[in-house]
């Protein structure tokens, strides 16, 4: 903090009070002189007062300026984080009807910040027709107050149906329990839900190689028959899967084939064992 305001505040009052005091010296005597001394003295403290307070009154401005520009850069860094991320951060002003998004959501959907901005349903208008119920009841499950999380098909410009996973936390009103402002992120999963949509086909493709097979097929954990196919069901005349599962496969092995069979898992074992530990003793 600089002095400007009370040097300039001062100064002139001095003068002024120089020369008062001359002249009451020279015209009026000693006892004037001290009066208009005590009122020089009164004048140069308030004139200094004012020019603090100017100073003060400067010097923070100057401060919440910085600061202000500070913030600015603040808000400007991070959004230029959530705009670049392949993510959107939304918010829902519940109270003005406002929702406002980052500049992911044009990438994600192709839609414009401000189509979400001007419309408040916006959002609902571009999501499937068969998930537009299961959005408004996320909507109103976190205006009761719970945080929530959601997987619903949305339609791009393009035309094409994808995915997106969205999450949302109410935001009380001080002192209140009334959610006034819903915050969240949206993150596009239409890659994981076709990743996942591939794998159920090859799962289905493969089940129905295994149950349609006409050899027997067996699945063993630790010894333990946790899997068979219809074949076996019908070649070993069980009535029901459930006959086999859970039974140790050594329960239908012949003496002589159970005693091959586990000096050659043992075997396996050994082999396996080696390529780890090289000098292992059989």
């Amino acid at each position: 903090m600089n002095f400007t305001g009370r040097i300039s505040a001062t100064i002139p009052i001095l003068i002024i009070c120089i020369w008062l005091l001359q002249h009451t010296i020279k015209d009026d005597g000693t006892a004037k002189f001290i009066v208009s001394l005590t009122i020089a003295i009164i004048a140069i403290v308030i004139a200094w007062n004012f020019g603090r307070q100017y100073d003060k009154a400067k010097f923070y401005y100057k401060e919440l300026l910085i600061n202000k520009e500070d913030l600015q850069k603040k808000k400007d860094d991070l959004q230029q984080i959530f705009d670049s991320v392949d993510a959107t951060i939304w918010s829902n002003d519940i109270v003005n009807q406002r929702i406002y998004v980052s500049k992911g959501i044009e990438r994600l959907t192709g839609y414009t910040v401000q189509q979400f901005y001007n419309e408040y349903s916006f959002w609902t208008s571009i999501l499937h027709p068969d998930d537009v119920t299961k959005g408004e009841e996320f909507l109103k499950e976190i205006i009761l107050g719970k945080s929530a999380q959601i997987e619903l098909r949305y339609v791009n410009t393009s035309g094409e149906t994808c995915w997106l996973l969205m999450s949302g936390t109410p935001i009380f009103a001080s002192g209140s329990k009334e959610v006034v402002k819903i915050t969240g992120v949206v993150v596009d999963i239409t890659e994981r839900k076709k990743t996942e949509g591939r794998l159920q086909e090859s799962e289905i493709r493969y089940r129905s190689v295994v149950e349609l097979s006409p050899n027997i097929i067996l699945i063993i954990q630790e010894d333990i028959i946790v899997y068979t196919n219809p074949t076996t069901v019908k070649i070993l005349g069980l009535s029901d899967a459930s006959e086999i599962l859970g039974e140790s496969i050594y329960d239908f092995l012949d003496p002589a084939v159970k005693n091959k069979v586990i000096n050659r898992k043992n075997e396996i074992y050994m082999e396996k064992a080696k390529m780890f530990i090289p000098n292992i003793k059989s």
